[in-house]
């Protein structure tokens, strides 16, 4: 698959807040731009960019990061490692089952209710 042409979206005194009043589309139906920086020390101030998004590091070795208006910290929502299961029963598949659903509400990746 081909990379999509970038598409500009107007930005704001920072240079990465996009105005979604006339780019709404772009920002819905499109790959976007992120704010990207070589070291998590290299963000801007928190508390200016709550519930923002930006990419740190290079390419290849890159993480998002979000703000949530006091401190930036790296969005990571990988589930811990289950093993694969061994169980011989119902009881041992639920138990197995629940493990997982475990790794994955911890993470963040599913709702805890």
């Amino acid at each position: 698959m081909a990379r999509p042409a970038l598409n500009v979206i107007g930005s704001g005194a920072a240079a990465w807040e996009a105005d979604i009043d006339d780019n709404f589309s772009i920002i819905t139906e499109t790959p976007f731009p992120l704010y990207w920086v070589a070291s998590s020390g290299s963000l801007p101030s928190a508390s200016s960019y709550a519930d923002c998004l930006a990419m740190v590091g290079t390419a290849g070795s890159s993480r998002l990061w979000h703000s949530n208006g006091s401190s930036w910290s790296q969005y990571d929502p990988e589930a811990a490692y289950v093993a694969d299961s061994t169980a011989t029963d119902v009881a041992g598949l639920v138990s197995d089952l629940n493990d997982l659903l475990s790794a994955l509400q911890t993470a963040g990746i599913m709702a805890t209710s």
